[in-house]
């Protein structure tokens, strides 16, 4: 339906005189295709991606979302950044990291560690998901890192409250444990295939659009920890608290999640700051079940 360049062309002139209904002989001035073809193809959009009114046609929302999927690059382009230094540490151990672009997939990876993420993806991988090609324009090295985080975090969000950032549909989640967590020397486990033992899954249930992600990370937005972090160091923004994480590597590398009761499941999320740590206990649908503030000496890793 949509792989013709005069279509795109329609929508896309549609989409720059969007304040108002474009007229017929407005809309053929600016398209480079005799009158036959340009009413075949305007036929063919109209009802689903343009409607007609009576001054003149204008873009459906299907039509909004296609041109956005045209600036957004993941129909029109197809961009590859080889591994680039990004001059930051690993949030793990504290060694360079480096980012690569291949296939619309951003991999952010360790050039040391084992990283939290087996599998397919390269040894050291820390950060594994999509990215809009248009997300590169002019942003670099930190900055394409920085957006991508900003961008995944917002989806987990959206997700986390059951709402799939796609398509609107509803979103619905599961805890995976896993019970047999055998770790080799470098902290990967053998039959997970990741470092953590705990992940969360949400999952669209009318488009498919999915996401993983550890337990903590939506954690690290609950009330009690922005507060306790807030008191102790104040920040302007939640890019910010990010940062006062990422840019900490003894931060992220000691988070600790710990089951503490089966029958319902309890997770405990341990986050240390400076000299004292929070405790944030869930269920596994994030509901909380208990904070707690203590000295960061006491985490235990039971």
């Amino acid at each position: 339906m949509l792989a013709n360049e005069t279509r795109i062309g329609i929508l896309r002139v549609l989409w720059e005189r969007r304040e108002r209904p474009v007229g017929f002989t407005e809309l053929y001035a600016e398209i480079d295709v005799d009158k036959g073809n340009f009413n075949y193809h305007l036929s063919k959009l109209s009802g689903h991606f343009v409607r007609a009114t009576d001054d003149g046609y204008e873009l459906r929302e299907a039509g909004k979302q296609v041109i956005r999927s045209v600036f957004a690059g993941t129909i029109t382009s197809d961009p590859h950044i080889e591994p680039t230094d990004l001059g930051l540490p690993c949030p793990m151990c504290g060694s360079a990291i480096e980012f690569s672009y291949a296939d619309e997939w951003l991999t952010v990876r360790c050039t040391s560690c084992a990283g939290v993420l087996g599998g397919d993806v390269p040894r050291g991988t820390f950060m594994h998901h999509t990215f809009p090609p248009a997300g590169l324009e002019n942003r670099i090295g930190i900055e394409v890192l920085e957006a991508a985080r900003v961008r995944y975090e917002t989806e987990v969000a959206s997700m986390v409250q059951g709402v799939c950032p796609e398509c609107g549909g509803r979103a619905d989640g599961e805890v995976h444990v896993c019970a047999d967590h055998g770790t080799d020397e470098e902290g990967m486990c053998v039959e997970c295939g990741s470092v953590p033992d705990i992940w969360t899954k949400r999952a669209c249930e009318n488009c498919g659009f999915d996401r993983w992600f550890t337990l903590w990370l939506p954690i690290l937005f609950h009330p009690a920890v922005i507060s306790f972090v807030y008191d102790r160091q104040p920040f302007d923004s939640f890019l910010d608290l990010r940062r006062l994480f990422w840019l900490n590597p003894d931060s992220v590398a000691g988070i600790t999640q710990t089951v503490v009761s089966d029958d319902p499941t309890h997770i405990r999320v341990t986050i240390p700051f400076g000299e004292e740590k929070i405790s944030v206990t869930v269920d596994t649908n994030l509901n909380t079940v208990a904070t707690d503030i203590g000295d960061a000496a006491s985490v235990t890793h039971d």
